[in-house]
């Protein structure tokens, strides 16, 4: 298994430090989501729920308050 290489960026907004966890653009993952029975649901190939299993688990030791996971751009699809 290779590492996973993301983007953080430590943001000032409001007095308030944020840390924004991003995917690299040449990670091929890509994701989509829809609102279902009042719920909203996050939606992806095999290799889009081993990246999003991944970071989840690794963050999950963080615990780094203020931190938010950013997918946007070529990652979403509708």
């Amino acid at each position: 298994m290779t590492a996973l290489k993301l983007h953080l960026r430590v943001l000032e907004v409001h007095r308030k430090t944020l840390r924004v966890v991003s995917l690299r653009p040449q990670l091929g993952a890509r994701f989509s989501t829809n609102y279902y029975h009042d719920t909203w649901h996050i939606l992806a190939g095999v290799d889009g729920a081993d990246v999003l299993g991944r970071l989840l688990w690794g963050l999950a030791f963080q615990r780094q308050p203020g931190t938010l996971i950013l997918i946007d751009g070529d990652h979403l699809r509708r």
